[in-house]
């Protein structure tokens, strides 16, 4: 079976280091692919797509993508893209408040246009960033961890400024985050909302309404973008046959997976396997 390939890192480093677009890795970044830690990249110039969970997204001067661990994506770079890629693993959010606000403001929305004064900002924190690392001198560790809090609040504040009325209950996200844990452990089951309203002690009213606030989308739409994300993978990069892949996921009825898929791609499973 191929699977996406996943690219791991030394987990013992928190800060994997800082590559300039062109060369970013040892490995084709065209291909789909996934990683165990995250990738931010910082686009000074140019174009292309980048393509995140099969969801492609406009590459452009002055932005800013945001690749979590285990998304599937790849990137196709115009020639003369300027810019650099600052690799984290995950063992550098030990602080959950900064990964819960991360995935707040960034999981939903990877991508982010920043002013120029700003960006230039966040290049200097990313150079300087990079000579720590050359230097590793005394303190360099807690000087590059400052340096990385900067970026990250920056573009937070970046995004408020640039959509304020992207603001939600703290309480609310945070147990919208908890929902996100427990489909990742569960999807595959097909078990009804109210499996995961009693888990988090909500009503399913109380979540539905938490992820339409947040997201725009009922538990259920959300379980089954999951799922088809899922069959996405499994049709692109196995060697499992439609019908393995059906069962894999719980479908009892074939038949019913096909309109399933179909009705969320536009795509029959064949046509999508055919296409990737």
């Amino acid at each position: 079976m191929n699977k996406i390939p996943l690219y791991d890192a030394e987990q013992h480093r928190d800060v994997l280091g800082v590559h300039e677009l062109k060369s970013s890795s040892d490995y084709d970044d065209t291909e789909l692919h996934r990683h165990s830690y995250f990738e931010f990249f910082f686009i000074k110039k140019g174009n292309g797509v980048h393509t995140i969970d099969f969801k492609d997204y406009n590459i452009n001067d002055l932005s800013v993508h945001f690749v979590f661990p285990n998304q599937v994506h790849r990137v196709d770079l115009a020639p003369k893209t300027q810019g650099k890629v600052l690799l984290l693993s995950n063992g550098y959010f030990l602080d959950k408040e900064l990964y819960i606000k991360l995935l707040q403001h960034f999981y939903l929305n990877p991508i982010i246009t920043i002013a120029e004064e700003t960006f230039q900002k966040l290049d200097e924190f990313i150079t300087s960033i990079q000579n720590e690392l050359e230097v590793d001198s005394s303190y360099s560790k807690e000087v590059i961890k400052n340096y990385i809090d900067l970026l990250f609040r920056l573009m937070m504040r970046e995004q408020i400024n640039q959509t304020p009325d992207l603001k939600y209950d703290e309480g609310d996200f945070h147990l919208f985050v908890a929902f996100l844990q427990l489909m990742e452990l569960h999807f595959q089951k097909q078990l009804p909302v109210s499996f995961y309203s009693d888990q988090l002690g909500l009503t399913e009213r109380k979540l539905n309404a938490i992820c339409k606030s947040i997201n725009n989308a009922t538990c259920s739409n959300l379980l089954s973008d999951r799922l088809v994300l899922e069959a996405k993978k499994l049709l692109s990069n196995s060697d499992y046959s439609i019908k393995e892949i059906l069962y894999s996921l719980n479908f009892k009825d074939p038949s019913y997976f096909y309109k399933f898929f179909k009705s969320k791609t536009g795509q029959t499973p064949k046509q999508f396997r055919e296409d990737c």
